[in-house]
């Protein structure tokens, strides 16, 4: 899923490049076989965090986005090359 980019003229800058997967455990180790550094942020949901106490609360939603999400390399020094490299790992891993 891309973000969504509303209307003529729209631009945004990403701090996160963030893709959805239900392989996420397995697309993480395709990359990393192949030298490109990935993140998972917020593996579990905030309130599932001992130290807070919160217990009951349930939201499907947030905990599967928690085990989909990854997010891809992207800073001021990535080139096009590094996409191209980015895309055809996923490509490769998906075929």
């Amino acid at each position: 899923m891309l973000p969504p980019f509303d209307g003529e003229g729209y631009t945004d800058s990403f701090q996160n490049y963030v893709i959805r997967t239900g392989r996420r455990h397995a697309l993480r180790e395709y990359f990393q076989i192949n030298g490109v550094e990935t993140l998972a942020h917020w593996t579990k949901p905030i309130w599932q965090h001992s130290g807070l106490g919160i217990d009951r609360v349930r939201l499907p939603v947030t905990e599967r986005l928690c085990q989909e999400v990854i997010s891809l390399p992207m800073s001021a020094e990535t080139t096009p090359e590094h996409v191209d490299i980015i895309g055809d790992v996923i490509r490769r891993f998906f075929a």
